[in-house]
């Protein structure tokens, strides 16, 4: 039963079906987070997230706990890390903007969020994701530049097995099959690039390789 004289703290733990350990991290989630209320002299709640099974049917204790904090029958929540609020139908933004709105606690690993404290932990969040963006997106650029400018990428392709690509690309023109290719090839006690034996496999590497493209 809540007594309205203590503060009612909702402590969110939640893993995904696919973690490794599922069981075990949720359990030390939850003794992390009871210890942490315990000590504040919280009252407090256990909320576990651990079906997240798709389906229109599925439980989703987020946005229940959610509902009580913004209903005020419980006053703090409370979770391990940041993350564990970024749900398929929540994130972290979002809880600590709504926590602000309606004027209930939020607590991370025991660090209280207030407005600058959070503001400032997300605006990190932020300004990296923004950074891995930028170098993603100059990364990709550049890559396509020096394509344009003639560059190969991946494997860097010895000179002296170029003629064997041109040979391949010549078997297909004619119409042979990548079977066919590789068994006349190793007929011919031709080599791979590693020394080894021909397969089909090895001929759709060569005919899907950059260096082909650049020499068909």
């Amino acid at each position: 039963m809540y007594n309205p004289t203590m503060t009612l703290a909702l402590l969110y733990c939640r893993t995904n079906p696919d973690e490794t350990g599922a069981p075990r991290k949720l359990k030390k989630q939850e003794r992390t987070l009871v210890e942490e209320a315990v000590r504040r002299g919280f009252d407090y709640k256990v909320i576990r997230e651990e079906d997240r099974a798709e389906g229109p049917g599925r439980s989703d204790r987020l946005a229940e706990a959610l509902d009580l904090l913004d209903e005020h029958r419980a006053d703090v929540l409370m979770a391990v890390r940041l993350d564990r609020f970024d749900t398929d139908r929540e994130d972290a933004s979002s809880v600590f903007r709504r926590s602000a709105a309606r004027g209930w606690g939020l607590i991370i690993a025991g660090d209280p969020l207030g407005a600058e404290a959070a503001s400032l932990r997300f605006q990190e969040h932020l300004d990296g994701l923004e950074a891995s963006q930028r170098r993603s997106r100059l990364t990709r650029d550049g890559i396509e530049r020096r394509k344009l400018e003639g560059a190969i990428f991946g494997r860097v392709v010895d000179q002296a097995f170029l003629p064997t690509y041109r040979k391949v690309l010549s078997m297909t023109e004619d119409g042979l099959s990548m079977n066919e290719i590789a068994r006349r090839l190793n007929r011919e006690g031709v080599k791979t690039a590693r020394g080894g034996s021909w397969h089909a496999s090895t001929v759709r590497a060569i005919l899907s390789s950059d260096t082909a493209k650049k020499l068909a």
